[in-house]
């Protein structure tokens, strides 16, 4: 049997940073190194289809640097409607709590709205490394 690689503990599952076995399965590349979660702070408001579509391609872009990429605002949007409050305020809300879980967060847009503004400031309390990618650094190809 081919030598398994060494799985390190995943910080985001306290069941098995306490040393229990819970069963669940952890992402690992192949060289056994566990992928960061990044959280992809880009605009919504104004047009919100095209916001969408570079969302996408800037998750794309964070696939390529070998990270799991989150975008709230891209999957939330499919059942919550951003233009009535009560639901723009629990997109917020449960952006937030996936913030919280992530390791990174990773500006992009030559725009920082409202909601993206509140999201720096939290990684910023959190001590969540936060870096701005330049839209001239954008790739959006996936490797074959």
């Amino acid at each position: 049997m081919a030598d398994q690689p060494q799985l390190k503990v995943n910080k985001h599952n306290p069941q098995q940073a306490a040393g229990e076995n819970t069963g669940c399965l952890i992402l690992y590349q192949m060289e056994g190194e566990i992928l960061k979660f990044v959280y992809i702070c880009s605009p919504l408001h104004g047009d919100i289809k095209n916001n969408i579509r570079k969302a996408d391609e800037y998750c794309v872009y964070a696939l390529r640097q070998g990270v799991i990429p989150l975008a709230p605002h891209t999957i939330f949007t499919r059942y919550l409607d951003d233009n009535i409050p009560e639901q723009r305020q629990r997109g917020l809300q449960i952006g937030t709590e996936l913030l919280r879980r992530c390791d990174e967060l990773w500006v992009f847009g030559k725009t920082v709205s409202p909601g993206m503004t509140s999201e720096i400031n939290t990684a910023q309390v959190l001590k969540i490394p936060i870096r701005c990618i330049p839209e001239t650094e954008i790739q959006t190809e996936l490797p074959p």
